[in-house]
C-alpha cells in the first residue's frame, strides 16, 4: 500500500515539474506581444551574445573553484574534475527538477574521481548549496545598500526585518526537528567534522563570485535592451528569482524563472518583454554551460559500469 502511495506521489511530482514550465510559457506568450519580443531579441548586440557565451564558459570554472576548495578537507578534487562536475550539474538541471536535481550527476562524478563515498560527496555538495543560498541573500542585501531608483517606505523595511526574524526562528525550529539526513543537518555535520573557518569564508567568497558571474546575464541583456535603470531593476530581483527557481517545482527552473522575471518586472515598471528575454537569456546560458555534460556523462556512465564489475 505504501509502495503504491509513493509511486502515485512520484507521478504527481513528475507531472507538476513537467507541466508547470509548459503552462508558464503558454501564459507568458498568450499575454505578451510576440512581435515586440521578436523585435527586441533581434536588437541585441553581438557583444551581448558574446558576453552570454563567455559567462556560460566561466560559470563551471568558478563553480569548480568553490567545489575544489570545499572538498579539500576530505580529499583532493582537481580544478579540472571540479569544473567537469559543474558542467554535469548544469547538464542535469536541464532535465531534472531544479539545480539541486542536477547535482545528482555531480555528486556521482566527485565520488568517482576522488575515490570517496557518495555520502561524503553529498556532504560537500550540500555545503556548497547552503553557501550558495547565503550568497544569494547577501547579494540581495547588497543591492539595497546602493542608491536604488525608487523610494523604500519605512513600513516596508520593518516588514522585511520582521519577516527575516521569523524566517530565522523557523529555520532553527526546522533544523532541530528534521532528521539527520536533511540538507541543512548534513551541512552542519560536514562543518563540524571537516570544515574550518578559513575554508568556509573562502568558499563563501567564491560562492558570491560564482553568483555574480552566473547572474550577470539577465542584467547585461536588460542593459542592452532598455538601459541602466532597467538593468538595475533586473539586478535587484535576480538573486531572489535565482533562489526561487532552485526549488524542485519545475525542470531546471525553466518557465518559473521567466514568469518570475515578468511578474516582478511589472511591479518595478520594467517592460515585460525585456524581463522575459532577460530570463530566457539566463536559462539559455545555463543550457550552454551544460553542453559539455553530454560528453562527460558518457565517461561517467563508463566509470560506473567499470566500478560495478
Amino acid at each position: 500500500m505504501r509502495t503504491m502511495f509513493d509511486a502515485e506521489k512520484a507521478r504527481t511530482r513528475t507531472a507538476i515539474v513537467l507541466v508547470l514550465p509548459l503552462l508558464s510559457f503558454v501564459a507568458l506568450f498568450y499575454f505578451l506581444n510576440i512581435s515586440d519580443l521578436t523585435y527586441l531579441a533581434s536588437s541585441l548586440s553581438i557583444g551581448t551574445f558574446l558576453a552570454i557565451g563567455i559567462v556560460s564558459v566561466l560559470r563551471p570554472f568558478f563553480g569548480g573553484l568553490r567545489s575544489s576548495l570545499a572538498f579539500s578537507p576530505i580529499a583532493n578534487l582537481s580544478l579540472v574534475d571540479a569544473t567537469k562536475g559543474y558542467a554535469l550539474s548544469a547538464y542535469g538541471s536541464i532535465f531534472l527538477p531544479s539545480a539541486i536535481g542536477g547535482d545528482l550527476l555531480r555528486i556521482e562524478h566527485m565520488k568517482i574521481v576522488t575515490r570517496t563515498s557518495r555520502a561524503e560527496s553529498f556532504l560537500v555538495a550540500a555545503t556548497e548549496r547552503v553557501l550558495g543560498l547565503f550568497s544569494l541573500v547577501f547579494l540581495t542585501v547588497c543591492v539595497f545598500i546602493f542608491d536604488v531608483p525608487f523610494s523604500l517606505p519605512w513600513h516596508w523595511l520593518t516588514a522585511v526585518f520582521v519577516s527575516g526574524c521569523i524566517l530565522y526562528l523557523l529555520s532553527k525550529f526546522v533544523l532541530n526537528s528534521t532528521d539527520e539526513n536533511a540538507l541543512f543537518n548534513r551541512t552542519l555535520t560536514y562543518i563540524r567534522t571537516y570544515a574550518n573557518y578559513k575554508m568556509l569564508m573562502g568558499a563563501f567568497g567564491l560562492s558570491v563570485l560564482f553568483q555574480i558571474v552566473s547572474l550577470s546575464v539577465p542584467v547585461i541583456v536588460a542593459y542592452d535592451l532598455a538601459g541602466l535603470d532597467a538593468a538595475f531593476m533586473i539586478a535587484l530581483v535576480t538573486p531572489a528569482i535565482a533562489l526561487f527557481s532552485t526549488l524542485p517545482i519545475s525542470v531546471g527552473g525553466i518557465g518559473v524563472r521567466e514568469a518570475s522575471y515578468v511578474g516582478t518586472g511589472a511591479l518595478l515598471n520594467v517592460d515585460e518583454s525585456v524581463c522575459l528575454i532577460s530570463g530566457l537569456a539566463l536559462s539559455m546560458s545555463v543550457i550552454l554551460s551544460g553542453v559539455p555534460g553530454i560528453f562527460i556523462q558518457s565517461d561517467l556512465l563508463t566509470a560506473n559500469s567499470l566500478e560495478n564489475e
